[in-house]
């Protein structure tokens, strides 16, 4: 189990929650990224919202009364807890989703299902055998279990399309000076067109949104780790014209501006 920096959470380090990553069964690793875990205990009366910006993938979720599949989002997306709580989730490799399912990722972007969707269980059924047993590493154990029960066959095709939508979203989240989809095609050596259709199939966002969300991630990285953003230079370095274009975008995306959030 690791915890790691939380990227792309606009909160600080005093949040009241725990984060942590847990490590997947091999027969799972050709599809997840890992299982990661939320905890929190507040008192009373006390309630805290937690504002994400989302990774470009697909989620298998537990949570009580709220758990589902959960397809790729847009745009950021808040969460307030309050009491005690505890969530499990299996992240998705980036374009992986669609080879575990054989759905087409397009017609999951910003849609959330019941568990009888993929599994021979409904979510309340598989939540009853969650809550039989709180702690995390028995959840961990029934959540492998339910993935493992619905593994594939393989399939080649689907999964070297996957492969490579995965290579390409990777490139993007670390290779900072790809800025439009016309350098990462010319990068990619691939048309425009065949990188739109590899990313509707496959991730289910276009390849401009997925930039945008990880120009954003970057972004909020630094306001949460940096005293005094220097917003000019910031924008600058994420491909924005300017200062107002980045800050209209986050605007875009969190419904409130940097400084309002910091």
């Amino acid at each position: 189990m690791t915890s790691p920096k939380a990227s792309g959470l606009l909160s600080n380090a005093q949040r009241p929650i725990k984060l942590a990553r847990h490590d997947i069964p091999d027969p799972l690793r050709p599809y997840l990224e890992y299982f990661w875990s939320v905890h929190w205990q507040l008192a009373e009366g006390e309630s805290f919202t937690s504002v994400n910006i989302p990774y470009p993938c697909a989620h298998i979720v537990y949570e009580r009364h709220a758990t589902g599949i959960f397809g790729p989002v847009k745009g950021s997306f808040e969460k307030q807890i309050f009491g005690q709580g505890f969530v499990l989730g299996a992240r998705f490799k980036s374009g992986f989703f669609s080879a575990f399912s054989g759905i087409p990722a397009h017609v999951t972007t910003e849609k959330t299902w019941d568990l009888s969707y993929l599994f021979d269980t409904t979510s309340a059924q598989f939540e009853a055998t969650m809550e039989a047993d709180y702690r995390v590493e028995t959840a961990i154990v029934h959540m492998s279990g339910l993935l493992q029960s619905a593994l594939p066959a393989a399939n080649s095709n689907l999964l070297a399309r996957a492969g490579q939508a995965y290579d390409i979203v990777h490139r993007i989240q670390h290779q900072h000076d790809i800025v439009s989809v016309e350098d990462l095609a010319l990068q990619e050596h691939i048309s425009l067109r065949s990188l739109e259709r590899l990313f509707k199939g496959t991730i289910g966002l276009t390849p401009k949104w997925v930039i945008r969300l990880f120009r954003l991630q970057q972004m909020a990285d630094v306001m949460m780790n940096a005293d005094n953003p220097h917003w000019a230079d910031l924008a600058l370095r994420l491909g924005y014209f300017d200062q107002a274009h980045c800050i209209k975008d986050f605007k875009a995306f969190t419904g409130k501006t940097p400084s309002a959030f910091l």
